[in-house]
């Protein structure tokens, strides 16, 4: 994945015993310090560089202690992440996981000791300088937040709470010490190793996953060809009977292209073959929602049936709606990548940009030429693109 990732850290006022705070929390997460000497580690008066190890990691703490330096600049730069928090691919034997939960850790730590107002993941790949404070107060000097992101209580306030940080439900939020709240946008803000953050640990108050902790937070399903008219033509991505999970992976999906007729059918546009009746109504259940998809299959005798992957809430009818039958949508567009990212992740991700209320056609015009792009790129900047700034 491309990008350089460092970890920002802006408290309002310089402890004076910043780096053996450091060198404290460091060692108290497992972190080798036992070579580091703080007093030989200085670049010039008030700044300080060490480094601290474990196993395959390492990390590059770069202090500046100036207490005139400019807003811009954190009193402590976490470097030297990028290959071990975005690597090509996550090992299976523990050591991922292992790494993740050390650094996870120490962000929260120093978050505490350093008494930090914000604390940012920043990555070069998604332009990180809107999100570094350029001015005072930082809630107001913030362009746009990181996908990762420690705040006080007044910056936080600033921001406008939780709930307005991003387009969606953000995926975790913890309560590290009552006074600072660390948000995490989505589930695969670095690599997809399946690493998770805990809910439970003894530098945490409260940590939930905002997409489970919530039963009135469900997400309903329902079928986005429900606003189309008779005669109208659109894009579906169905998987067969045999292929339905809980999960839509990319190799069991099929695009078709198809027409409503006036049973509110849905047939493809070539050859006029069934594939499926369209649903009127909402679901809570997928499996419901499926059934209903299927249960008046004429009598014709050429059939291609398949229930739709299209069932989430977020996915509007301007996504699947087909001027022509040779026509494109964002649907054929997506469905078009060379990627292996989910693709169903990214119709619901891009889904979720569009149910924004000032969302125009200028923007669905925007969201498909950013397509087009990356269908002209090869596969690896595909995904790493889209992971980074899509999902």
């Amino acid at each position: 994945m491309s990008g350089t990732i460092t970890i920002a850290v802006y408290p309002n006022e310089t402890p004076p015993d910043a780096v053996s705070r450091t060198l404290d929390v460091s060692d108290a997460t497992g972190l080798d310090v036992s070579d580091v000497n703080p007093d030989e580690s200085g670049i010039d008066d008030r700044s300080r560089e060490i480094s601290v190890s474990r196993n395959r990691g390492s990390l590059r703490c770069q202090f500046n202690l100036n207490d005139d330096h400019s807003p811009d600049e954190p009193l402590l730069s976490l470097g030297g992440l990028s290959d071990t928090v975005h690597p090509q691919q996550a090992q299976n034997d523990g050591n991922y996981d292992e790494w993740m939960d050390i650094v996870f850790e120490l962000v929260c730590r120093l978050a505490t000791e350093l008494g930090a107002d914000y604390a940012a993941w920043l990555n070069t790949a998604r332009g990180p300088m809107a999100s570094v404070p350029k001015e005072r107060p930082i809630g107001e000097a913030i362009e746009r937040v990181p996908v990762f992101g420690v705040y006080s209580t007044a910056v936080l306030e600033d921001l406008g709470g939780v709930d307005e940080l991003f387009g969606a439900e953000p995926w975790y939020v913890a309560d590290i010490d009552g006074e600072r709240t660390l948000v995490i946008e989505s589930e695969q803000p670095w690599v997809e190793g399946g690493w998770r953050p805990p809910t439970e640990a003894v530098y945490l108050d409260h940590a939930e996953f905002r997409d489970m902790a919530d039963p009135d937070h469900s997400v309903q399903l329902s079928d986005p060809f429900a606003d189309l008219e008779s005669g109208e033509y659109g894009s579906d991505v169905g998987v067969e009977p045999d292929d339905i999970a809980d999960e839509f992976t990319n190799d069991v999906l099929r695009l078709r292209r198809v027409r409503v007729d006036d049973e509110r059918n849905l047939r493809r546009a070539g050859d006029s073959a069934f594939v499926r009746n369209i649903v009127d109504e909402k679901h809570d259940g997928q499996l419901d929602l499926i059934q209903a998809m299927l249960t008046e299959i004429p009598r014709d005798p050429n059939t291609d049936e398949h229930a739709s992957a299209l069932l989430h809430e977020a996915i509007p009818r301007s996504f699947v709606r087909l001027d022509g039958p040779d026509d494109e949508n964002v649907v054929t567009k997506v469905m078009n990548l060379e990627t292996d990212v989910s693709k169903h992740d990214l119709l619901v991700s891009l889904g979720r940009l569009a149910q924004q209320d000032d969302f125009t056609d200028d923007d669905l015009a925007s969201i498909e030429g950013a397509l087009d792009t990356l269908d002209e790129l090869d596969g690896e900047h595909v995904d790493a693109y889209i992971r980074e700034n899509l999902l």
